[in-house]
């Protein structure tokens, strides 16, 4: 019997079949590799050249590197080292600047770094300007965003045009996120604010950034400043707080907060109150000058509402017009005399103009004020309301002893312009019980003299204003002193020192005569 044929299995030369995508992906990783070398060999941004011309294009600075290497892994960058730049309005250097990015925004030839870190960052603000060529052309990536920029640790110093110590500020913490041109950045700092000295933290969004529009720059965010010490203004002291927000353009930011003051004192005085403010102001962030709308103040018992400027070239001026209804006499006293008590205790209001310039003088010398007064109260010195007592006794014609009249000063108003430590008052008048005072003069506010003339107008005789024999002697001169349809008007004046005041009538030359003629014809 025949066998029947065995079934053959078609013959591949023993060769076995190898799928094509490992090659393929080979492929692209290969052609991937040598774009990646031809971008870092031809188009690779990070040398000593392009870093510093980019530089000296954000600085408008010359910039010099004193070392300089490339970094490839992990991640592409660079750092440069000892670096110092030169503009004509500042200068300053930077220890080490350290450049990240990564390969695949590189690769897709996006103009965005990663990091940028500044270590040991030191730039002056000069106060002239140097003679200097600026960098042309622009910078080589208008359109480069940088993820975050970190200058922890940097100093800021601005010189001053008087050649005084240049301002200083350290800069603990400044972090700058989505850092580009033509566009907002948003910002996180804390420094050491020099005068007066305290710490600030902000955060906000400033820009974008226009170089020859700076002014108009945009800027906004909200502002925590802690523990001031404002002694170092020598005319005041205390401990300042403040926090608040802005909004606006550099040059004209609309900034409203809260500053709390609990131990504020002016430092003739030595004496301290709590004092509170909340106020609307626009600051020009180009030079500091700063414009109050309004702000309102409270210390003790009292409201000051406040309105005007702290402006200037060569050190600020401060202008200020100052308003107060019913406020309390001794809260605003304390403030400015060194008696252990305010010399009145009552009812004040008050419209005026004060003006301290920046000199380095005593507070008291240099302040300069001009209001329109209005007080309403008693003094606290017993020898001084004990005058004002037997003088509204004795003015009422009283005869019999009252060892406690209370008599209140009321009406008491008129005008001061103080300068140079002097205040001026005209107008002056109030009234006690059966008298009424008009009195011009000046007081002293560095020694307490008092120097004050004027009338006073009673409702007795001048006989009736004294008692026993000395009333009877007097009656001669009564004619001399009533008034139609009155009692009599003395000429009076007050001098010595507010501890120690004296009192006593004032004789014009022509008056004395006459009196002196009559009392000879009496004779």
């Amino acid at each position: 019997m025949d066998e029947e044929p065995a079934l053959q299995t078609p013959q591949t030369g023993g060769r076995k079949h190898v799928p094509r995508w490992p090659k393929i992906v080979a492929l692209i990783i290969a052609g991937a590799i040598v774009c990646a070398l031809i971008v870092v060999l031809v188009a690779w941004p990070f040398t000593q050249e392009k870093v510093a011309k980019e530089l000296g294009q954000t600085f408008a600075a010359h910039v010099e590197i004193g070392k300089f290497h490339s970094t490839y892994f992990p991640t592409p960058g660079c750092v440069a080292e000892n670096i110092t730049f030169h503009g004509r309005r500042s200068q300053g250097t930077i220890q080490r600047l350290t450049i990240q990015a990564d390969y695949p925004t590189m690769l897709t030839f996006q103009h965005r770094l990663t990091r940028i870190r500044g270590d040991g960052l030191y730039v002056k603000v000069l106060a002239n300007e140097q003679k200097f060529q600026a960098p042309t052309g622009k910078s080589g990536h208008p359109n480069l965003v940088v993820s975050q920029v970190i200058a922890d640790r940097s100093v800021l110093e601005i010189e001053r045009s008087d050649g005084s110590q240049p301002l200083r500020f350290d800069i603990h913490e400044l972090k700058l996120y989505g850092v580009a041109a033509n566009r907002a950045i948003k910002f996180q700092t804390a420094l050491r604010n020099p005068e007066p000295p305290g710490e600030i933290r902000t955060s906000g969004s400033l820009g974008p950034w226009i170089q020859s529009q700076r002014g108009n720059m945009p800027l906004s965010g909200r502002y925590d400043f802690e523990q001031a010490d404002l002694g170092v203004f020598h005319v005041v002291a205390g401990t300042l707080s403040s926090k608040g927000q802005f909004n606006g353009v550099l040059k004209q930011l609309d900034v409203q907060g809260s500053v709390q003051i609990p131990n504020f004192e002016v430092t003739d005085s030595g004496h301290r109150q709590g004092l509170s403010t909340e106020f609307k102001a626009t600051v020009n962030g180009t030079n500091g000058d700063v414009e109050l709308h309004p702000a309102v103040t409270h210390f003790e018992g009292t409201t000051v509402t406040s309105t005007g400027s702290i402006a200037g070239t060569h050190g600020k001026t401060i202008r200020l017009q100052m308003t107060s209804r019913g406020g309390h006499i001794q809260d605003l006293l304390r403030m400015f005399t060194k008696s252990s008590r305010p010399p009145m205790v009552g009812v004040i209001s008050f419209h005026g103009n004060v003006v301290v310039p920046p000199a380095k003088e005593q507070f008291l010398r240099k302040l300069e004020l001009a209001a329109d007064f209005g007080i309403g109260g008693d003094f606290t010195n017993p020898s001084t309301q004990k005058n004002v007592d037997v003088l509204s006794e004795r003015a009422r014609g009283d005869k019999h002893d009252d060892n406690d009249p209370q008599n209140v000063v009321e009406n008491l108003k008129g005008r001061v312009v103080t300068r140079n430590g002097i205040a001026e008052f005209t107008g002056v008048s109030f009234d006690v019980p059966g008298a009424a005072a008009h009195l011009a003069g000046t007081f002293n506010l560095l020694n307490e003299r008092i120097d004050l003339g004027g009338k006073l107008a009673m409702q007795a005789d001048l006989s009736q204003a004294t008692k026993g024999i000395k009333s009877f002697l007097l009656i001669p001169l009564d004619p001399f002193f009533k008034k139609k349809h009155a009692g009599a008007v003395i000429p009076i004046r007050i001098t010595g020192t507010y501890q120690h005041p004296s009192y006593g009538i004032s004789l014009g030359d022509k008056q004395a005569n006459k009196i002196a003629k009559r009392l000879s014809g009496r004779r």
